[in-house]
C-alpha cells in the first residue's frame, strides 16, 4: 500500500519549484541582457540585432526581445535604417543613447576641485573645475566645496536626465566599501569618512516623459576609488564599455606626487583591498628623503611634480618643503607644506578640456566634445577659499604657460599645467648645460628606471603609460629613460618596455570614476531597467 502524500508538503514542493525555475530564467535573462549591451558597447561599428545575434550565438528573436529591453529602458539608441541594394530589409544600427543616461565623476586633488559628468556615449555633458591648495586642509569644508560644485552640475542637467551614481577620485588609499579615505598622503589626510562631507547628491526631477523607469537611487550613491587608477581606465576606455587601443599597461601619473595603476585584459588589477598600483611610495633608495607617506626615499620623491619644482630651484624662501636626497646626492628631509596665493578662482568653461586627447601613440579618449549648452552655460561662481587653503587661478588646458619662472613664483603648490610647464623647463635646462637642472633630471630618470623596473620584473607587464608631468619628461628624455629601463629588465631582450606617454585632462580620475559607474550599467543592464 502506497504513502499518503501531504497535499501541503506537494503544493510546497511545485511552488520551490516553481521558484527555481523562475530564478534561473530571472538570472539567464539578466545574463543574456548584460551580454548583449556588452557587445554592443564594445562593437567597432554600430551592429545591427542580426550582427549582435552573431557575435552572441544567440537567436535572433531572444536577442530582438533583449535590444527592445535596453531601447525602451534608455541605454541603447536605434540609427536610421541603413541603405541597401537588392533584396532584405534594411538593418537598424544600435548604438549608445547620448545625453539619456549619465554618471558623475568627482575629484579631490592637492591643486584642484573637479567635477566632470558623462554620458554612455562618453560625451561630456556637465563639468566644474577649481584651482586651490588643498594640502594639509581639513577635509570636511574642502569636500564640502566639491559637493557644492556637483549640486551646481547637476542642477543644470536636463531633467530628462537620469543619474546613475557618483564616483569620487581620491589621490591615495581608499576603503570603497565604507566610503573612507584611508591615507591621502599628499592631501594630508587620514581615516576621513568622506561621503557625508559631500553633502546630499541628488539627480534632477525626472519629467514624466523621461526614462523614469530607470530604477535611480536616491540620493545618489558614491562609491571611493584612488585617482590613478580610475585615471588609468580612460587609457583602457575608448568610452564607456568599449576597450582602448591598449589593454595591458602599467600606469603612472604624475601630479604633486606619482600615482599608479595596473592593468590587464582592459580591467584594473585592485588587489586584495583594492589598493594596488602605489607606485609613487616603491621606495628606490632606503636612505633618501623622508615622504609624506611615512617611508624614505620614494619614487615621488624623484619624479613627482613636486621634487621637480624643487630642483627647478622654484621654492619661496619660507617653504619646507620635502627634500630631493639618495640616488647620489645628500638626503635633505623636510616636510611638505603648502603656501599659496589667496583667491580661488573658477576656470572659465571655454578654457576646460572637456574630454581627453593623447598623443598619436595611443588613443585614449573616453570623452568627446562638451555639448554646445555646456560650453555656453556660464560658469557657477567658485567656491571661497576653504579656511587655511589659500589657492590660485589656473587653468585645466594641460597647455604649458608662457613664462615657467613666473608662474611657478606665483604658485605656493603649482597645479597640473605648472607641473607640466616647470618639467618642460628642467629638460630644455638640461640640454642647454644646466648642471643642476642635469643632476635633477638624472635622478629622476635613475629612480624611475629602478621602479619601473621592479614593475616589469614582477607582474610581466612591457607597456608603461606615462601621463602627467611623467608625460612631458618621456617626451624630452625618452631615449635615455627606455635605455636605462631595458638594461634593468630580465627580459627586455624579449620583449622591449615600451614607454607611451599620454597627455589628459586635468581631472581624469574624476573622468574615469564617471566611466566606472558607466561600466556597472552596462555590466548590468538589469539593475537598472528590470
Amino acid at each position: 500500500m502506497s504513502a499518503r502524500r501531504n497535499p501541503r508538503s506537494q503544493a510546497a514542493r511545485a511552488d520551490r519549484r516553481a521558484a527555481r525555475a523562475g530564478a534561473r530564467q530571472s538570472t539567464l535573462r539578466e545574463t543574456n541582457l548584460s551580454l548583449v549591451a556588452r557587445t554592443i558597447y564594445a562593437a567597432p561599428a554600430p551592429p545591427s540585432r542580426a550582427g549582435v545575434a552573431t557575435a552572441t550565438g544567440m537567436t535572433r528573436s531572444t536577442v530582438s526581445r533583449l535590444v527592445d529591453d535596453l531601447v525602451g529602458g534608455g541605454l541603447v539608441a536605434e540609427m536610421a535604417p541603413a541603405a541597401v541594394v537588392g533584396p532584405g530589409r534594411p538593418a537598424t544600427p544600435l548604438v549608445p543613447t547620448r545625453g539619456a543616461v549619465c554618471a558623475v565623476g568627482l575629484q579631490v586633488d592637492p591643486t584642484f576641485l573637479s567635477v566632470r559628468i558623462v554620458d554612455l556615449a562618453g560625451e561630456v555633458i556637465g563639468s566644474r573645475h577649481v584651482t586651490g591648495d588643498y594640502l594639509d586642509a581639513d577635509p570636511e569644508p574642502v569636500l564640502r566645496a566639491l559637493g557644492d560644485l556637483a549640486r551646481a552640475a547637476l542642477a543644470e542637467l536636463p531633467s530628462s536626465t537620469p543619474v546613475v551614481g557618483v564616483g569620487l577620485a581620491v589621490p591615495g588609499i581608499v576603503d570603497d566599501e565604507d566610503g573612507r579615505v584611508l591615507r591621502a598622503p599628499n592631501l594630508g589626510w587620514s581615516d576621513v569618512d568622506a561621503v557625508p562631507m559631500l553633502g546630499e547628491l541628488a539627480a534632477p526631477a525626472l519629467g514624466s516623459n523621461s526614462a523614469a523607469r530607470i530604477g535611480l537611487p536616491t540620493p545618489l550613491p558614491v562609491t571611493l576609488g584612488n585617482e590613478a587608477a580610475l585615471a588609468a581606465l580612460t587609457i583602457a576606455r575608448e568610452r564607456p564599455g568599449h576597450p582602448g587601443e591598449l589593454t595591458d599597461f602599467a600606469y603612472l601619473a604624475g601630479g604633486v606626487g606619482v600615482g599608479g595603476a595596473v592593468v590587464v585584459d582592459g580591467r584594473l588589477v585592485r588587489g586584495q583591498h583594492g589598493w594596488a598600483g602605489e607606485f609613487g611610495h616603491v621606495s628606490v633608495d632606503p636612505d633618501g628623503p623622508a615622504c609624506r607617506c611615512g617611508s624614505f626615499g620614494c619614487l615621488e620623491q624623484y619624479a613627482g611634480g613636486a621634487a621637480f619644482v624643487r630642483a627647478a630651484g622654484l621654492n619661496g624662501p619660507d617653504d619646507a618643503r620635502d627634500g630631493a636626497g639618495g640616488l647620489d646626492a645628500p638626503a635633505a628631509p623636510r616636510a611638505l607644506r603648502g603656501t599659496g596665493v589667496p583667491g580661488a578662482q573658477e576656470v572659465p568653461s571655454a578654457e576646460r578640456t572637456p574630454g581627453i586627447e593623447t598623443t598619436t601613440a595611443v588613443k585614449a579618449t573616453p570623452t568627446g566634445e562638451a555639448t554646445p549648452a555646456v560650453e555656453a552655460s556660464p560658469p557657477v561662481e567658485a567656491s571661497p577659499p576653504v579656511e587655511g587653503t589659500p589657492a590660485h587661478a589656473g587653468t585645466s588646458t594641460g597647455e604649458a604657460t608662457p613664462a615657467v619662472e613666473g608662474a611657478a613664483a606665483s604658485l605656493g603648490h603649482p597645479g597640473h599645467t605648472a607641473h607640466l610647464s616647470i618639467t618642460a623647463e628642467l629638460v630644455h635646462r638640461a640640454q642647454e648645460g644646466d648642471a643642476a637642472a642635469g643632476a635633477a633630471l638624472d635622478r629622476a630618470i635613475r629612480a624611475l628606471s629602478v621602479a619601473l623596473a621592479d614593475v616589469v620584473n614582477v607582474l610581466d607587464i612591457s607597456t608603461i603609460v606615462l601621463g602627467g608631468h611623467l608625460a612631458a619628461l618621456a617626451e624630452g628624455v625618452g631615449e635615455e629613460l627606455s635605455g636605462r629601463l631595458a638594461h634593468r629588465v630580465i627580459s627586455a631582450r624579449w620583449a622591449a618596455p615600451q614607454i607611451v606617454p599620454v597627455t589628459s585632462d586635468v581631472a581624469a580620475g574624476a573622468l574615469g570614476a564617471a566611466l566606472r559607474e558607466l561600466d556597472a550599467v552596462i555590466d548590468d543592464p538589469a539593475a537598472w531597467i528590470g
